[in-house]
């Protein structure tokens, strides 16, 4: 049997940063590199002409042409991609890459963006507080309803969609009237009350202390300042938006979810 190791390319596969395996015909091990070392937990020079069989490792069928595979190596399970690839009637190439470090840090990179998606609290385009923050904060004061029965009503406001203000007034429309609306609702509650922006056309107002009625009010009286609103849009032109409404005072068997799902079903209407 020919001995693959004196081929001039030999020297480059034992360079490179994976496991190299070449198989003959008659399933004997026609060459091997160093680097197979770590997959086999052995010399990989002693088994340079053995059969398969001997390896410490069962090789995957030429189909599939890649697969992944868990080995023990020391006192550690290492994940290696292992890739089929014919090279002629007379021989096969296994090439075993170590996903071992890549997949932990995939891994690790997820878990940062999932803590990373649970601390961020605000909207990016009016700082206001998200839905998450907002769920946050409404939790402890239903729980404060709920022990002293204390009052307290949610509000929100629904506009046209941002993208929807884009194709018709242009680029740039829809953020205007976002920051527009977000500025009216600031001037117009008091310090106590929470605002945050829940969706991407929608904003809540948490009302400690107040009841349905007064609620319902405020939010018709807001309703209809927002649809009164001149924006202005970046090339000078002024446009009005759209905007609906829905309040609701917390009731027994409430939490945060279902309050906002009540207010956003409850609709008050326009008074012009």
């Amino acid at each position: 049997m020919a001995d693959l190791r004196d081929h001039e390319w030999a020297f480059t596969l034992e360079q490179v940063p994976v496991g190299i395996l070449i198989v003959n015909s008659q399933e004997k091990i026609a060459f091997i590199n160093s680097r197979m070392e770590m997959v086999l937990s052995a010399t990989p020079k002693q088994f340079q002409g053995q059969h398969i069989s001997t390896l410490p490792v069962v090789l995957p069928e030429e189909t599939p042409p890649e697969q992944q595979l868990d080995l023990k190596v020391g006192d550690e399970t290492r994940t290696f991609s292992v890739h089929v690839v014919p090279l002629s009637d007379e021989h096969r190439l296994y090439l075993w890459e170590d996903l071992t470090e890549l997949l932990r840090l995939k891994a690790e990179n997820r878990r940062c963006r999932e803590e990373l998606a649970m601390l961020v609290t605000r909207d990016p385009e009016t700082g206001l507080p998200n839905r998450r923050a907002i769920l946050q904060s409404l939790e402890p004061l239903i729980s404060r309803s709920r022990r002293y029965e204390n009052p307290l009503s949610v509000l929100q406001l629904v506009i046209d969609p941002p993208e929807q203000l884009d194709q018709t007034f242009g680029e740039g429309a829809g953020r205007k009237a976002i920051i527009a609306v977000a500025q009216l609702l600031r001037d117009q509650m008091r310090w106590a009350d929470l605002i945050g922006r829940s969706q991407t056309d929608a904003f809540v107002v948490i009302l400690p202390e107040t009841p349905a009625e007064a609620a319902r009010r405020l939010g018709e009286k807001i309703m209809n300042r927002v649809a009164a609103m001149d924006i202005v849009t970046a090339a000078g032109k002024t446009f009005r938006i759209r905007c609906t409404a829905g309040s609701a005072g917390w009731e027994k068997g409430d939490n945060a979810t279902s309050l906002l799902k009540r207010a956003s079903q409850q609709r008050l209407d326009t008074t012009t």
